[in-house]
């Protein structure tokens, strides 16, 4: 089932907040910690993910991992063009990678995939019916 403009303008309503923000705003680490300490609008980015149907529940996102970092790490400029479909299984992948590879967020919100995705569905969000 499709989200709702509303729902998705949840999340998407924080691009302000990520292109305003500098990496470390986003995440950063202390001296001698491994780990990366999440900002408020990184945490705001996971809980909305969850809570504004961008998520997709039925989609097996450990079988696109390859496809997913082939276009977070080489062509980036696909995620500007990109289906609001293609957008939620991306998302979702990035998301619960997480679970899987920590630290993978806070890495990706520092370099600007996060922001990339968010304009994105600032663009698809502002041309959805209501």
């Amino acid at each position: 089932m499709q989200p709702s403009k509303q729902t998705l303008r949840a999340i998407a309503d924080l691009l302000p907040v990520f292109t305003e923000s500098t990496p470390d705003e986003l995440a950063h680490s202390e001296p001698g910690e491994w780990w990366m300490t999440w900002g408020p609008a990184l945490e705001k980015f996971h809980s909305e993910a969850y809570t504004s149907g961008i998520m997709l529940d039925d989609f097996k996102w450990m079988d696109h991992v390859a496809e997913f970092e082939r276009i977070i790490y080489h062509a980036p400029e696909e995620i500007d063009c990109m289906a609001l479909d293609r957008l939620r299984e991306l998302t979702t992948g990035i998301v619960r990678g997480e679970r899987f590879t920590e630290g993978l967020l806070p890495k990706l919100a520092r370099e600007g995939t996060i922001t990339r995705i968010l304009r994105r569905l600032d663009a698809l969000t502002k041309i959805m019916p209501d």
